[in-house]
């Protein structure tokens, strides 16, 4: 048995709550992806944490207002998907780091 996972990470100018999750959620469905379940937790009067639970996996989300950035990182087990949220975070955010882990293969005997 082999498991596939697809995994990035992301560090976006900008941490403005509304702003960071409309857009990231409208990217996510744009992409092909289906959101379960979101959770949210405010750190404190403008910073945040939050994940959308994916059929396939995640979108974390992690907010640093002193450094005005974002922390994105998508975990899925579908290759095209994960290739569309790229183009999509690529086009619609200012990156200010990517980290494209590609392809985590588990092998199990």
């Amino acid at each position: 048995m082999k498991a596939i996972n697809w995994n990035v990470e992301y560090f976006v100018d900008g941490y403005l709550y509304q702003f960071i999750h409309d857009r990231t959620k409208e990217l996510t469905v744009h992409a092909g992806m289906k959101i379960e379940k979101e959770f949210f937790t405010k750190i404190d009067e403008v910073a945040f944490t939050m994940v959308f639970v994916l059929l396939e996996s995640h979108v974390f989300i992690h907010t640093w207002p002193k450094d005005n950035m974002t922390y994105l990182q998508l975990s899925s087990y579908n290759e095209e998907e994960y290739r569309l949220f790229m183009d999509l975070i690529r086009k619609y955010f200012q990156v200010i780091v990517e980290k494209d882990n590609g392809k985590i293969e588990g092998r199990k005997e």
